[in-house]
């Protein structure tokens, strides 16, 4: 094609290309858009970071693993991620978070495709406030939510929660500033438990995953909620509803901590409390 657009192909005079390194592509400003072919299995950190005028990137099934910030400061609004993609290799230093999407400040919406059952961690984690990403399309296929998915997404309203999940990880929505409703669907499907029981589809909220959503308003949790952790909500300053039916076991410590809830009705069927305790303090 022209200088404007390039297509990673699959080989390469004969050699398979599966890799597009570290910043292979960093800083080359005549990129308009780029188009990745089915054999590259990993795109390195930075890969096309600072990119100012790369528009759009096309992934292909079979791509598995990002590296952080892989977009970073290009004009990307649009990015639709493979159903094979499995991992995100982070970074983590100094309490800053960099995922895949980190620094794209461009990107409006992020799909994944139809086949992916997990949301890889970090996927759009932000070292920074992010509120350039507001849509973000989760399949029926989804089972899981990583640790730190959507950290620091602050520009996000809803999410779709779909019934299919079973767990939503350590702060996978932590300081999603917009949001406003959390809501699980019920999933009537049964499993075996270890009693050979039947139960309801169990689902595990990890600490801290809503943490910091200061417009969060309401919380219905569905049947299936087995288990909130820790300072779920923490900081949720104006959530005054948190709807828990019958099915929850098991709440962690501090999970209402400086939120506005006045009124809780706990469940029957709730077991235990993961209390803390540090020098006296319970």
């Amino acid at each position: 094609g022209n200088a404007s657009t390039l297509v990673i192909p699959d080989t390469l005079d004969e050699y398979a290309v599966n890799c597009i390194g570290n910043g292979a592509f960093r800083g080359d400003e005549t990129l308009i858009e780029v188009s990745v072919s089915a054999g590259v299995e990993r795109i390195g950190s930075e890969a096309f970071g600072d990119c100012k005028n790369l528009k759009k990137i096309t992934l292909s099934e079979g791509l598995k693993e990002i590296g952080y910030s892989f977009i970073k400061n290009t004009a990307v609004t649009s990015l639709i991620v493979p159903g094979t993609v499995e991992n995100v290799n982070s970074y983590f230093y100094g309490g800053e978070i960099r995922g895949a999407t980190d620094g794209a400040l461009q990107l409006e919406e992020v799909i994944f495709e139809a086949g992916i059952k997990k949301i890889p961690g970090c996927f759009c984690s932000n070292s920074q406030l992010n509120n350039a990403l507001v849509r973000v399309g989760i399949p029926e296929s989804v089972e899981e939510v990583g640790d730190y998915a959507f950290y620091n997404c602050a520009g996000m309203e809803e999410i779709n929660l779909v019934k299919g999940i079973g767990k939503i990880g350590y702060y996978a929505f932590y300081n999603c500033k917009s949001l406003k409703k959390i809501e699980f669907k019920k999933n009537e499907k049964l499993v075996t438990g270890s009693d050979g029981k039947k139960y309801l589809y169990p689902v595990t909220v990890e600490s801290s995953a809503f943490s910091g959503c200061i417009s969060l308003k309401e919380v219905v949790l569905s049947e299936n909620v087995v288990e909130l952790g820790s300072e779920v909500f923490l900081n949720c300053e104006e959530l005054e509803t948190v709807i828990m039916p019958d099915g929850l076991k098991t709440i962690g410590y501090s999970f209402i901590k400086n939120t506005a809830v006045k009124s809780l009705t706990i469940p029957s069927t709730v077991e235990t409390v993961n209390a803390y305790y540090y020098s006296g303090e319970r």
